[in-house]
């Protein structure tokens, strides 16, 4: 391969990556916060590489690597990417196994406590924020009940609903852009 059929190659297929995220980033404002950044530089680098190596070789080698790809698109299941209900899911089991967590802590001490540290998984984290709100009790000042909250981070770019959760274990829900109380409806 020539210096310049290298170059040509590199920077044509640079500028046609460059093109897909620009207009990927310019036509959906929610498309690098669904698909993550981590995907957007793997599925770019790959891109980028067969788009090389198709510029780069002679025409024998480009229909060797177009039969290469025809079968490994054929022989490679597709995988729907559905990660926006991955991350609802996560954030309701997050909540979940905290409310069993807080649960735990006041049979050993009485009450909940002041602060407490959620176990938070990566995809849930990108696309929620998780609150937990200790309840005193007038009387007494022990923290006898708690409110956790999971709430979208951007609100828009996927139906993704706010969580809620207290004492009684029951998950509240709502889709409006706010947060989830107790008078929303009981998700069942």
């Amino acid at each position: 391969m020539t210096p310049r059929r290298f170059w040509i190659s590199a920077f044509g297929s640079l500028g046609l990556v460059s093109m897909w995220a620009l207009a990927h980033l310019l036509t959906d404002d929610c498309w690098l916060f669904r698909n993550g950044t981590r995907f957007v530089v793997v599925f770019g680098g790959i891109t980028f590489a067969w788009l090389f190596f198709l510029f780069a070789l002679r025409w024998g080698g480009r229909i060797l690597l177009l039969l290469a790809s025809l079968v490994m698109a054929i022989l490679i299941p597709s995988s729907e990417r559905n990660i926006v209900a991955a991350a609802e899911s996560g954030a309701a089991a997050i909540l979940r196994s905290s409310t069993l967590k807080l649960e735990e802590y006041r049979a050993s001490g009485g009450q909940y406590p002041s602060v407490l540290a959620l176990d938070k998984g990566d995809l849930p984290v990108r696309y929620y924020r998780f609150e937990y709100v200790p309840v005193r009790s007038p009387g007494t000042g022990s923290i006898d009940n708690y409110l956790m909250r999971a709430r979208p981070l951007r609100y828009g770019c996927a139906p993704m609903p706010s969580f809620a959760v207290s004492r009684q274990g029951q998950f509240h829900i709502t889709r409006e852009n706010r947060d989830a109380t107790l008078n929303d409806p009981i998700l069942e």
